[in-house]
């Protein structure tokens, strides 16, 4: 009698009859995606679907994520959803379009330069992709973040290029072997060892470029 009654209140949120229908010009007679109609049949209700949506167990991270942690720490990707959750409503105002608005310049700078690399690369029987993509990748990342560029698009070979594609293999792995999860197995591995001298190369940047920045401000502050 119970489950028969939670069946029908299932029913009741997700098939509720419609009365009324409000039809999209851009779907068939049968289906509304606006309104969640379908042939005469509300198949979800808005109200409910947002409550069940702000539900903090809907937002929780897949636990492949824990796996990434070695290689990206416990940052906004991984964190859990009690950090994740502040954390990203303080960063919503760098989202916004007037501050997106500010990094176009060096978007279409690079853009325009791969652009030009893959032309090269077309004439050619064979291309490879993914270092001219890697490198506008990380330069991209490097001068709004950090403001420097490594120069790593004109440099196929560069050591950060090879030690991003070296992280992106790795971690790849990772998540696909289910035997290298646990971290007290996966840090006996080679993997582990190549991984940790790749973060270690991004991290003397960091650390590197917020020194120079920090001798800079001292001495625009004298």
């Amino acid at each position: 009698m119970k489950q028969d009654l939670k069946r029908q209140d299932l029913r009741n949120v997700f098939l509720g009859n419609a009365s009324t229908s409000k039809k999209s010009s851009a779907v068939s007679d049968h289906v509304d995606a606006a309104s969640g109609y379908v042939s005469g049949n509300k198949w979800y209700q808005k109200d409910e679907v947002k409550e069940l949506l702000k539900n903090p167990k809907m937002c929780e991270k897949s636990p492949l994520y824990e796996a990434l942690e070695f290689m990206i720490g416990r940052g906004i990707i991984t964190s859990p959803v009690e950090k994740w959750k502040p954390r990203r409503k303080s960063l919503n105002p760098c989202f916004h379009h007037d501050m997106l608005k500010r990094y176009l310049e060096v978007f279409n700078a690079y853009s325009q330069t791969l652009v030009n690399i893959l032309k090269i690369e077309t004439e050619k029987e064979f291309c490879d992709i993914r270092k001219p993509l890697a490198g506008v990748t990380l330069d991209i990342i490097c001068e709004t973040m950090l403001g420097f560029s490594v120069g790593a698009v004109n440099d196929p070979e560069s050591q950060y290029i090879k030690a991003f594609e070296r992280l992106t293999d790795i971690g790849t792995k990772r998540v696909f072997t289910f035997w290298l999860w646990p971290d007290t197995i996966f840090r006996f591995t080679s993997y582990y060892r190549e991984a940790y001298q790749s973060i270690k190369l991004f991290n003397d940047l960091a650390r590197s470029v917020s020194l120079f920045i920090f001798i800079q401000y001292g001495n625009c502050s004298n």
